[in-house]
């Protein structure tokens, strides 16, 4: 927990001294609710279901985004690479687009392509509402949320209305160190 909280900690401060804060999401503290998603490639693609209670009380990085984009694409590929090196920890990750349900064939299509083309293994899914999980409160102008939490309490949260390659990235590969 040590190493998760501080390698966080040190991903967001990193960002957040880059850029002002805005808030989104759960506060630390607060415990991180449940909500479905439509996986698109991870281990359950083609089934809807509840990352959050799949990954139950491990450690977890989620990352809410409203486009896709190479900022997101670094940030997902840090994500798969602290996933693989703290194995032993079992720090879960996953992604969650945000999209308009009128849209998500177009959307499985695009993630599918996104994560083959910059060779992401960090599950990408679909919550077919651009606002996030109610109980969430995502904030409209973040265009990245990256929330965390162990024992299904949150630990920390991050937004950015555009972060610059890179500085979330960062604060991810600190938090787990």
């Amino acid at each position: 927990m040590k190493f998760f909280s501080f390698t966080v900690v040190a991903i967001l401060t990193l960002a957040s001294s880059l850029h002002a804060e805005i808030t989104s999401g759960p506060a630390p503290g607060e415990q991180a609710g449940t909500f479905m998603v439509y996986d698109v490639t991870g281990p359950a693609a083609g089934k809807t279901l509840c990352y959050r209670c799949r990954l139950a009380n491990r450690p977890t990085v989620a990352v809410f985004a409203r486009e896709l984009n190479d900022d997101l694409a670094a940030l997902v590929k840090s994500l798969d690479e602290a996933v693989e090196r703290h194995e032993r920890e079992r720090l879960g990750a996953f992604v969650v687009l945000l999209a308009d349900t009128n849209h998500k064939l177009d959307v499985e299509k695009e993630l599918r392509e996104f994560a083959a083309r910059h060779k992401l293994t960090t599950p990408l899914t679909i919550f077919e509402n651009v606002e996030g999980p109610k109980e969430y409160r995502l904030a409209a102008d973040a265009r990245v949320t990256v929330l965390w939490w162990k024992n299904g309490e949150m630990v920390g949260r991050d937004a950015r209305g555009a972060s610059a390659r890179g500085e979330i990235t960062a604060a991810v590969e600190a938090m787990t160190r």
